[in-house]
């Protein structure tokens, strides 16, 4: 009866440990080889009519460095299924033919799906990925001295021993991580150079066309009741008698040149640059652009730039009626910058959408590695008022007094750029999974034998969003990153899809000694 409990008590242990690492490698493996994930039959197509499609799979055109990963990308899945087979005295050679034919078919797997994929298929692809199993087994029956059973059960009780540590650290340092883009999202590398534009680029190929009547720059976000305020104020009066609460830069738009009235003064009022068609109201303050227009502040932003790169965040408030719903670009309603690759901040004109950029040392020179795009919003009919803000990597737009759902960036756009990816899709829930599916997986595997308590454990995958989203909102005053709590619901599901598939395989092999 000893012997038989010591079997029920340790196999179950044993074997999790495995299923644990197979099934953290072999997820990160298929992560990283079908992304972008953008699976279609139009790429089945294209390869089906290439006419050395079907050559180009079978010689395959690869690199060394793509050699080199294949060679190395299946050693752990050999490594941990010779473990299993060593442990229970299986020959080298049955290994072999196990660990190849695993590894065969996990790589096979992999060319199928990349043919529905924007990716490149390779039979040599697939017989590197075959012998980099077999090399993995090699290496678990080299080493004479390595005993998988003992190996894993001493990692495994030394987990338990320090369960609370391990989730303790991994919990923080996923939580720094979730707060490192409030963090970089500051106005150091703004260039203090760049003149205020409206209407274009200095290079004067960006022009947009309309009518803009009042715009205003904040040195804070506004909140609802401001914007609402100065929605009711509307675009034919000052929004403040004295130059204070915040505005830094005022045109009404009432003469030419225009006068600023916010506290940076003359070097920022605008003058039309040469050959420009613009054009004042007679009976109202505003301006009518056409054609290839630009107005441009007197100097450079200096003063401007200093404020902000103190408080970190502001605020564009404009009244427009743009001319026409075709312009590109963005067009540019207005800008700091130089060029059309180097600026502080824009908000432009894309057909009828609003596209916002600011630069950080996260968003690049131009600030379009997060751009901020807003559903259809602009018309021809009326003018109409557009609000942006932006502090700390969170930016919103409001269109008339309303906030456009559909556009707040925050934390989970940013965190792909933290080791030099992009604002996808794909690579953002790929960047969030190697962070909380190995904490997801760390919770079921130490901590409990209770199947309903390891359930439980699984809600931990969420507490790093928690905890840094209460920070945002105590320090910053952000929103919650709607994006970032769902992506971390839809990975503690696969936790737990994938800890109750394990179970359910442990059950099986405990209910069938043959096996071992």
């Amino acid at each position: 009866m000893g012997n038989k409990r010591t079997y029920k008590e340790l196999v179950p242990v044993y074997l999790r440990s495995i299923i644990f690492l197979l099934i953290i490698y072999l997820t990160f493996v298929y992560l990283l080889t079908l992304a972008p994930f953008q699976f279609s039959k139009f790429y089945l197509h294209q390869y089906l009519q290439f006419k050395n499609g079907y050559l180009t799979t079978l010689t395959g055109s690869t690199t060394s460095g793509d050699i080199i990963i294949n060679l190395l990308m299946l050693i752990p899945i050999g490594f941990l299924i010779a473990s299993i087979l060593k442990s229970q005295h299986y020959s080298f050679r049955k290994s072999v033919l196990f660990g190849a034919s695993i590894g065969l078919l996990i790589s096979v797997s992999i060319e199928f799906l990349q043919i529905f994929l924007p990716r490149t298929s390779s039979s040599i692809d697939v017989f590197n990925n075959t012998l980099s199993a077999i090399i993995g087994v090699w290496i678990t029956y080299s080493i004479k001295s390595y005993d998988p059973k003992r190996s894993l059960y001493f990692f495994y009780n030394f987990g338990k021993s320090v369960y609370f540590w391990i989730i303790f650290i991994y919990t923080l340092l996923i939580t720094l991580i979730f707060l490192t883009p409030s963090f970089l999202n500051t106005f150091d590398n703004w260039e203090t150079d760049y003149h205020l534009l409206v209407g274009n680029e200095k290079t004067m190929d960006r022009a947009w066309q309309g009518n803009i009547y009042k715009v205003s720059i904040f040195d804070r976000v506004l909140k609802k009741n401001e914007i609402d305020a100065y929605f009711k104020t509307g675009y034919a009066e000052k929004t403040f008698e004295k130059n204070s609460n915040g505005v830094l830069v005022e045109h009404v738009f009432e003469n030419v040149p225009v006068n600023n009235y916010g506290s940076t003064g003359d070097e920022l009022a605008l003058f039309i640059k040469n050959g420009s068609l613009i054009n004042k109201f007679a009976d109202q303050n505003g301006l009518r652009i056409k054609g290839n227009s630009l107005l441009q502040s007197k100097s450079s932003a200096e003063k401007l730039v200093a404020i902000l790169q103190k408080t970190n965040q502001f605020s564009i408030a404009i009244w427009i009626k743009p001319a026409h719903l075709k312009m590109m670009g963005p067009a540019r309603i207005i800008s700091l910058s130089t060029d059309p690759a180097n600026r502080n901040f824009t908000l432009g004109q894309t057909q009828d959408r609003i596209n916002f950029r600011v630069r950080t040392p996260l968003t690049g020179n131009n600030g379009s590695k997060v751009s901020l795009t807003s559903s259809r919003i602009l018309n021809t009919r009326k003018p109409q008022l557009v609000v942006a803000t932006f502090y700390r990597g969170e930016a919103r737009l409001y269109y008339k007094n309303h906030l456009d759902i559909s556009s707040i960036f925050d934390t989970s756009f940013y965190l792909p750029l933290l080791t030099g990816g992009k604002r996808a899709r794909h690579q953002i829930f790929i960047f969030c999974f190697i962070l909380l599916f190995p904490l997801g997986w760390l919770a079921w595997g130490l901590s409990s034998t209770k199947l309903y308590k390891r359930c439980l454990s699984v809600s931990i995958t969420l507490l790093p969003f928690f905890i840094s989203s209460f920070i945002k909102i105590i320090l910053y005053q952000h929103f919650f990153d709607v994006h970032l709590f769902f992506l971390s619901v839809v990975i503690s599901f696969l936790v737990l899809g994938s800890g109750l598939f394990c179970e359910f395989v442990i059950f099986l092999i405990t209910k069938s000694r043959e096996v071992f």
